[in-house]
């Protein structure tokens, strides 16, 4: 990896597939045991989220609050690194639920600490391929600055040719990208947007105009997103080079848009371990049949809960 340039916008005979958080089914996620785990495996990357600290680090941990993942209460914005660097990520996980509806727990060896972005980097250098995702997930102004410090942590690693930046909130995006230019970023959807991205959107004023013009729009939520996302108008207002996008709000047409304009386009999640928030629930073929459709298509990436299978599929 790091030959050529970024391998997320180089021509590639398959889409690089990408262990989300890691390697989940065999440690943590967002850990460096993880991601050294999947270095080891030959996975060809890793997707990792980030947020900052009350002191203004950036460290890699998926959600808002920390006691899912470590036992103790409290909110990472609201804590110094030196609080949050004495956490540990718990042997027993809720990672949330599967189709049934039952609880999906996961058991691991050992505790994990809590990295910063800035040691992941150094850790894996150019080995693997990182799509960096900016939490959380609502796009909120006043929490922009986690957009600056991710680039000035991705500048001083000179990891500008082997990572990729995706968030659901475009005022990080567009803060990162005010930053340091040259990393590759964009904005990613995914199938619960229909509930909050069209009100969001409201501002924009060329929007409606745009998605006037859409002859397929009417009352399927998914098809007003799939249309949202396609006009992409939220990457022009970034300046966005990649796209990312939850496998369910693809049609035929979306990934080749994409690439006419010369933009970078993944998907997720192929194999989830749970469903939580999942709108429309695939069977396990029918996964295996959305991985080879994506191959097909010529996708850029897929996340997956299991690369060591999603690797093993797309040789």
């Amino acid at each position: 990896m790091g030959q050529g340039g970024n391998p997320f916008m180089i021509e590639k005979a398959r889409p690089l597939i990408l262990g989300h958080r890691g390697v989940v089914n065999l440690h943590q996620e967002n850990t460096l045991a993880g991601f050294r785990r999947a270095r080891e495996l030959g996975i060809d990357g890793v997707e990792l989220d980030v947020q900052l600290t009350k002191d203004g680090k950036v460290v890699v941990f998926h959600d808002d609050t920390t006691e899912r993942l470590t036992g103790v209460q409290g909110r990472i914005k609201e804590m110094t690194w030196d609080e949050v660097s004495k956490l540990r990520v718990q042997r027993e996980l809720y990672m949330g639920v599967d189709p049934d509806g039952s609880a999906v727990i996961m058991r691991y060896a050992q505790e994990e600490r809590i990295p910063l972005l800035a040691e992941v980097l150094a850790e894996l250098g150019s080995a693997i391929a990182i799509n960096i995702e900016l939490k959380p997930a609502k796009p909120s102004w006043s929490e922009r600055k986690l957009g600056r410090a991710a680039a000035r942590v991705i500048r001083d690693a000179q990891a500008e040719d082997t990572v990729i930046v995706t968030s659901f909130d475009f005022f990080k995006l567009r803060d990162l990208e005010a930053e340091h230019a040259p990393i590759h970023s964009g904005f990613a959807y995914d199938d619960d947007t229909v509930n909050y991205l069209p009100t969001w959107l409201r501002d924009f004023p060329e929007l409606p105009s745009e998605l006037a013009a859409r002859d397929e729009i009417n009352s399927n939520p998914e098809t007003l997103v799939n249309a949202i996302l396609e006009a992409n108008t939220v990457g022009r207002w970034i300046g966005s080079s990649v796209v990312a996008a939850e496998h369910t709000l693809l049609d035929s047409n979306t990934i080749e848009r994409f690439r006419e304009r010369g933009m970078a386009f993944g998907s997720y999640t192929i194999f989830p371990l749970e469903m939580t928030g999942v709108r429309r629930r695939f069977s396990d073929e029918e996964h295996v049949e959305r991985l080879r459709w994506l191959c097909e298509r010529g996708g850029d990436w897929v996340e997956t809960d299991d690369p060591e299978r999603a690797m093993t599929l797309t040789q």
